[in-house]
This record gives C-alpha cells, structure tokens and sequence, in this order.
C-alpha cells in the first residue's frame, strides 16, 4: 500500500486537495453525527423531539459498496478515480472508503485495460474509448462490473477476454458493456451489453436482493440494511394485512415488510427492477410479495391492478419527494399508516406540510454517507 494509505478517517487524498467528495472527513464522528442529526431536526420541526429514535450510525471506512471510476491517464498507464477542475485525472483507487477485495480489484482493472489496449476517454480531445468503470460489490464479495465505452470498436475483444476476466477474478458474477457515445455528464448510456452473468445477488438476512446493471441500489450496504429492518420492526409492531410500496426499486422494503405480513405489492416505473423484484421474491421464497410495473405518481395507471386495500403504504421516492398529486391520493386514501424513506430532508419537509391527515410517530436518521452532509431520514406516520 502506498503513502496515500490511511489507517483513520483523516484520509490523505482529502489532506492533499485531491478529492474533496467527502468534505466532513477529517471531523471527528461524534461530531459529525450530532451536527447532521441537529440539521435533519431542524429542517423537519413537524416531527416532534419525542417521536426521534437515535440516529443509525455507519462504519466510517470501507462502507461503499459501489465504485464509479472515470478511467484517464493512458491504457499503458490507466487512472481510476476522478477529474479534477482542470479535467485532469486523479486516481483514487487506494480510497479507504472501498472494501479491501475493491481495492484488489481495482489493480486488475489496470492491467486488464493494459492488456487490452483500450484508451481511455480523454474529455478536451473528445478522442479514446474507455470512459467509466462502475463496479458493484455484494457483501458476499461478489462484483458486477460494467465498461462504459464511447463505441462498440472494442467489445468483440472484451467478450474474448471474458475467459481470463473469470479467471483472474473469480467473484465476478456479471459483466457487461455500457455504450455512451455523446459527450455529455452521464455515467451510462441506454444500451447494455451483457457478457456474463445475469444477476449480482445481494444477500441481507433472509432477502436475496437482484440487481442487474442499471439497476439503483443504496451505496451503503450496512445502511441498507438497518433501513430495511427498521422498516420491517415498524410493520411488524403495527400488524397490517395489507401493505403497498411505492417506489419498490428492486423491492427491499418490500420483501422485507414481506417477512411479516400477508400481501405485499410493490410498484416501480423500472420494468427491469420489477423483473429482478420478481426473482428476488422467489428466491426468497416470498410468494405473497407481488410487484407491478408503473410510475408510483401516477395512481390510476396501476392501482387497480393493485387490488388492495392497503393499511399501510410506504413510499421511498427520489430526491424530488412525492409531489402534490400523490399527497392528495395519500389522503384520501384506506391506509391508517405511512412510511416515508427519504433521500433529501427538504423535499420531504414539503412532502410532510401537504399530508395534514397524518401525525409523524417515529423518525430515524440513517448516516448513508459517512463524511458529508447527508442523511437519509425514515419517518412512520399514522392518520390523526
């Protein structure tokens, strides 16, 4: 391990100005949690002090389960990490925030691209192939990893090459080839090419979570988890029969909630979340846990399809929140009881002012990103 090694939280990529994508690193974490859970409260003053549970602490290194690496530099001397201002690269595959085997992983990607020959994207030139990594670790250590390339001028080669990806390393269990051919901010284009492998299954507990590439999971695994199963403690004590989940994504909550009542549905816009839902049901051996595919905010497009009458919903929208029009069908809807997963404390502040009927009764931070500013926020509300 070089000198950039950390052995604490004071990480040296951070001390060096290099990355600054965690810009709460290097205070204490104590600190960090109180600042962020005061923050979190005070944007949320409808919840009373009362209904506030501890926050959800992380661990503070080697928690992220996802690696999204600009690739720069040459193939005979590849870079894995970032941009700077400048549009220069900077390789920050020795970030403490990835698990050792990432790390280990991240070395064979170098001498893969090496090997192959394939350049890597150069953004003033507009000119070279490889333009991302994005590497996906289960906590069983296994990996998905997908090549984001500019063309298709290399991919023959990779699917050639896919023997002796297995072969250096055996946890991959899927790979595939993303084309993004504009020059544009994105990390991914809409064509996916897969060359092995069909699922990386995520193990948590008894739920055998599928994800397939372009799938969204939560970055934090251990956060994931705790979030899941504060859900699923919440249901359980409330005892419905019914429950709806909206925004199911590849249907964590649901099968959690699945667990310990009698019908679940999940609604999600993502056809192929659904389909990979769908396995992770069976898998889990989750018969009465049913998923449809349609947009969550659009309430006459699948609710008759639901054909329930839900005592619970659960919502886990994007960083926009539910919106006005789901409110009001929240409101005049059969559910005594909500649960609301948060990625962004303002948007769900609004969401929390246009649902009158309903009182917050519990609420939780969960700490998904050690060494920034954000938080996840879980509330359960029941109707007054």
């Amino acid at each position: 391990m070089s000198s950039l090694a950390v052995s604490t939280t004071n990480c040296s990529y951070f001390q060096r100005n290099l990355c600054q994508s965690c810009p709460q690193i290097d205070v204490d974490y104590a600190t960090q949690i109180t600042e962020k859970t005061t923050s979190v409260r005070e944007l949320l003053r409808k919840i009373p002090a009362e209904a506030w549970l501890p926050t959800q602490q992380s661990a503070q290194l080697k928690f992220r389960n996802k690696a999204k690496m600009v690739v720069s530099g040459t193939a005979a001397k590849p870079l894995l990490g970032i941009l700077d201002r400048e549009k220069q690269g900077q390789d920050l595959s020795e970030c403490p925030l990835y698990s050792d085997r990432m790390r280990k992983l991240f070395i064979t990607l170098k001498k893969w691209i090496t090997t192959l020959g394939i350049s890597p994207y150069n953004v003033d030139t507009k000119s070279g192939e490889l333009k991302y990594l994005l590497i996906t670790e289960s906590p069983a250590g296994k990996f998905m990893l997908r090549w984001v390339l500019r063309s298709h001028r290399h991919v023959k080669k990779l699917q050639r090459f896919i023997h002796q990806m297995r072969k250096d390393e055996p946890n991959l269990e899927l790979v595939s080839v993303n084309i993004l051919p504009t020059h544009v901010a994105l990390t991914e284009g809409e064509e996916e090419i897969i060359l092995f492998g069909k699922y990386l299954e995520i193990p948590l507990g008894d739920v055998q979570i599928q994800l397939q590439p372009r799938s969204f999971f939560q970055t934090n695994s251990q956060i994931a988890l705790a979030m899941y199963s504060q859900a699923q403690r919440w249901v359980k004590a409330i005892k419905p029969t019914q429950v709806l989940d909206l925004f199911c994504g590849v249907g964590g909550f649901a099968l959690f909630m699945g667990q310990v009542c009698q019908q679940v549905v999940g609604v999600e816009i993502s056809k192929p979340a659904v389909t990979a839902a769908k396995l992770a049901a069976q898998k889990s051996k989750l018969t009465h846990v049913k998923f449809i595919a349609g947009d969550a905010t659009q309430t006459s497009n699948w609710e008759s399809q639901a054909s329930l009458n839900a005592e619970l919903i659960l919502v886990n929208p994007p960083r926009r929140g539910i919106g006005a029009e789901l409110c009001e069908w929240l409101e005049s809807s059969t559910a005594k009881h909500l649960i609301y997963s948060s990625c962004n404390p303002l948007s769900l502040a609004k969401d929390l002012e246009q649902l009158p009927s309903f009182k917050a009764i519990r609420a939780r931070v969960f700490d998904m990103f050690p060494g920034t500013n954000h938080a996840e926020v879980m509330v359960l509300l029941t109707r007054c």
